[in-house]
C-alpha cells in the first residue's frame, strides 16, 4: 500500500514535469544574456525584457491581443453557460444533434473559420473591426467554454434549485444564488481556458489580413530588440508566439496580420 501511494505520487510529479518542464525552460533560457539560440547559460539579465517594454508596437498589439482574448472569453462563457444550463436541464428533442452542432467548431480548424468569417463580413457589406476579430474567436472558444460547463452542471443537483423555487425564489433568482455559486469553478475554468485559446490563437488573426481601425504597426524581421544584440529569427519567432501579439512583430505592411 504504501509502495502504490509512492509510485502514485512520482508518476503525479513526472506528468507535473512534463507540462511545466517546458515552461520552466523557456523562463530560464529569458534571463540567459546569450545572444544566439541554443546557446550555454552565460549571465542572468533582464535585457530582452526592457528591450520588449520599449517597443510601442509590440505593447499595442499585445494589449489589443488582451482586449480581443477577454471579450471572446467573457461572450463565450456566458453563451457557453446558457446553452449548457439548457442542454442539461430540460429534455430537449434532438440535443444530441444541437450539442455536436454547438461543439462543431472544434473540428474545424481555426484558419477556415477565420476566413469562412472574413467572407460572410465582406458578403454583409461590415468593415473589418475589432468586434469582427471578437466574433471570430468568440467561435472558435465557445465549445471549450460549453464542454467544461455542461461537465460542471452534469454533476450538479437540480433538486437545490427546486427546493429554492419552492421557497418563493424566481427562476433567475436560484439561477443567480443557487446555480451560479455552485458552479462557479467550472465557468472559471471555462473562462481561462477560452482567454489562453484566443490569446494565443493566430491562425484565426492570420485571415484577417487587414484589420481595419486596428492599430497594428508591425516590426521589421531584420530589427533589432535592443538596438546591439539580437537573436536569431527562429528564436524570436517562437517567442512571439502570440495572436494579434504577434502580428505586431511579425508582419509586414501598415495595418498587417501574420
Amino acid at each position: 500500500m504504501i509502495a502504490l501511494h509512492f509510485f502514485s505520487r512520482l508518476y503525479l510529479g513526472l506528468v507535473y514535469l512534463f507540462v511545466i518542464g517546458p515552461m520552466l525552460i523557456i523562463i530560464i533560457d529569458s534571463l540567459n544574456s546569450a545572444t544566439s539560440f541554443p546557446s550555454p547559460f552565460e549571465t542572468v539579465t533582464l535585457r530582452w525584457y526592457v528591450a520588449v517594454l520599449r517597443h510601442d508596437e509590440f505593447l499595442t498589439a499585445m494589449r489589443v491581443s488582451a482586449i480581443v482574448a477577454a471579450l471572446a472569453a467573457t461572450i463565450a462563457t456566458v453563451l457557453g453557460f446558457l446553452a449548457a444550463y439548457a442542454l442539461v436541464r430540460y429534455p430537449l428533442r434532438g440535443e444530441n444533434a444541437i450539442a455536436t452542432f454547438l461543439l462543431a467548431p472544434i473540428l474545424v480548424p481555426q484558419i477556415v473559420i477565420g476566413l469562412a468569417m472574413l467572407q460572410l463580413l465582406a458578403l454583409l457589406g461590415v468593415q473589418l473591426t475589432l468586434a469582427g476579430l471578437v466574433a471570430v474567436h468568440t467561435i472558435y472558444v465557445m465549445p471549450f467554454t460549453l464542454r467544461l460547463v455542461m461537465t460542471g452542471l452534469a454533476r450538479f443537483d437540480f433538486g437545490l434549485e427546486e427546493a429554492a423555487l419552492s421557497l418563493g425564489a424566481g427562476r433567475l433568482r436560484a439561477v443567480r444564488y443557487v446555480t451560479l455559486p455552485l458552479v462557479r469553478t467550472a465557468l472559471i475554468a471555462g473562462f481561462v481556458f477560452a482567454f489562453i485559446l484566443s490569446f494565443v490563437n493566430r491562425d484565426s488573426a492570420h485571415s484577417h489580413v487587414r484589420l481595419y481601425g486596428i492599430p497594428y504597426r508591425p516590426i521589421g524581421r531584420g530589427r533589432r530588440l535592443d538596438g546591439g544584440c539580437r537573436r536569431r529569427r527562429n528564436y524570436r519567432d517562437r517567442r512571439a508566439g502570440f495572436s494579434p501579439a504577434a502580428a505586431g512583430l511579425r508582419g509586414s505592411g501598415s495595418h498587417a496580420v501574420p
